[in-house]
């Protein structure tokens, strides 16, 4: 990426240029990714998915001053894409995958594939014959080992198919009334979409700003906002509209501000919630569309043969009480954290939903809802881990872990308030 030959382009006013040169240049940072995709660690791969912010956000930009241009529409969309399999794909859940499976040997092969993949990568800088026939060798090991760990492990066969997964492909498993949507926010704050329809190119929709939409939170109060068709016109507004037409279900991403909004529960002009219009499906990745689409059998079955846990009605004091006047008692003592009384209804209804169809679950509620009762969860085959409580993360530079960024945040269990 080159600010000064993208500069020296927007001074030439050479727009067909400027998007050849934004596109070869995140196109070219992929391909470069990808040849090392496989063997970095997390945190190379936090690392990596900065250095896109910059040509990415650049993109998003040149697409905001032409907005009706497929290319660059595209380039977004598969950008995020992208990056969002840069940051979620992680070796270490991958390998508990295979832990889990009780089988020691299949264990090793997936260590050993691991060591003899970065030996790969590593020998691609050296040079001379030994070092051509050591890099032949293995290549046909990790083919095999490969071969044999995608036939037992599902979840790595899954991460694995999923880093192949483009945006054709996503295509051609999506029905007439599918979109596959990316809401996203840019630097500046600006907020937009990038519909994904069955056939042809990807359609940007921009919206209000994050700050408008502040504003309009603020000034109505939250709950509020959500029953006001306004806000819903500032999002769902008459482009967006047009796009999703002929749209039932909507399978989407969110970043930014998005993440803090229930596109759900925004009302329309009948007061109804968006939901009864569209049956929404949220993803991690775009690319997870293709898995809901090709596993939702299989998923199932592995429920079935694993655990589900719920955790609910957590007593974050010493008192198990769960009562509605609790919560006055709570802030009356001072304490920070409030009980969630309503969640232990919440696990229960899901038990006496899933027990009869034949799920082993395990209900956790009140003082037992314990730390160490989540932790005591390790090896025992969950397939599914609800937990209704409180979350909190850290503000402020001070209290950043730069190296692992997700624990910079964390939830409550019981005994919380002591």
């Amino acid at each position: 990426y080159s600010p000064r030959r993208i500069k020296m382009l927007e001074e030439n006013k050479d727009t067909e240029a400027l998007i050849r040169e934004v596109e070869n240049c995140c196109r070219g940072l992929q391909d470069k990714i990808d040849a090392n995709y496989q063997n970095m660690s997390e945190d190379e791969r936090e690392y990596f998915a900065t250095l896109l912010d910059e040509p990415f956000d650049y993109a998003l930009r040149l697409l905001e001053s032409h907005p009706n241009d497929p290319r660059l529409a595209n380039l977004c969309f598969d950008n995020a894409m992208f990056k969002k399999g840069l940051l979620l794909r992680s070796n270490l859940a991958i390998r508990n995958a295979v832990k889990n499976l009780n089988d020691p040997d299949l264990l090793k092969d997936y260590d050993k594939l691991q060591k003899c993949q970065k030996e790969l990568v590593a020998r691609r800088s050296l040079h001379g014959i030994g070092n051509t026939y050591k890099s032949k060798q293995l290549e046909k090991e990790i083919k095999e080992i490969d071969k044999k760990v995608s036939e037992r492990c599902a979840a790595y066969l899954r991460q694995n198919n999923s880093d192949k997964i483009s945006r054709k492909d996503i295509q051609k498993r999506m029905s007439n009334s599918d979109a596959v949507i990316e809401f996203l926010e840019n630097r500046s704050g600006g907020l937009f979409a990038l519909v994904l329809p069955k056939k042809g190119n990807v359609q940007y929709v921009r919206f209000s700003t994050k700050d408008e939409l502040k504003f309009f939170f603020d000034e109505k109060g939250r709950e509020h906002a959500y029953m006001d068709p306004g806000l819903t016109a500032k999002i769902f507004n008459s482009d967006f509209a047009t796009k999703l037409r002929d749209v039932k279900k909507i399978y989407f991403t969110t970043s930014g501000f998005f993440n803090t909004l229930n596109l759900t529960a925004l009302a329309q002009n009948n007061g109804e919630p968006m939901c009864k219009k569209y049956k929404f499906t949220l993803m991690s990745n775009v690319r997870d569309f293709c898995d809901l689409a090709a596993n939702s059998q299989s998923f199932i079955k592995n429920v079935k043969n694993g655990r589900i846990a719920l955790w609910g009605g957590i007593a974050y004091s010493d008192t198990s009480d769960l009562s509605e006047n609790s919560v006055y008692a709570v802030a009356q003592r001072g304490e920070t954290l409030c009980p969630l009384p309503r969640t232990k209804d919440e696990v229960l209804s899901i038990r006496n939903i899933i027990a009869p169809k034949g799920f082993t679950c395990d209900t956790i509620i009140g003082t037992r809802a314990t730390e160490r009762s989540f932790k005591n969860r390790s090896g025992k085959n969950d397939m599914i881990l609800h937990i209704a409580t409180h979350g909190f993360f850290k503000e402020g530079q001070q209290h950043e872990d730069k190296t692992a960024p997700m624990y910079n945040s964390g939830l409550f269990f019981a005994g919380a308030n002591k």
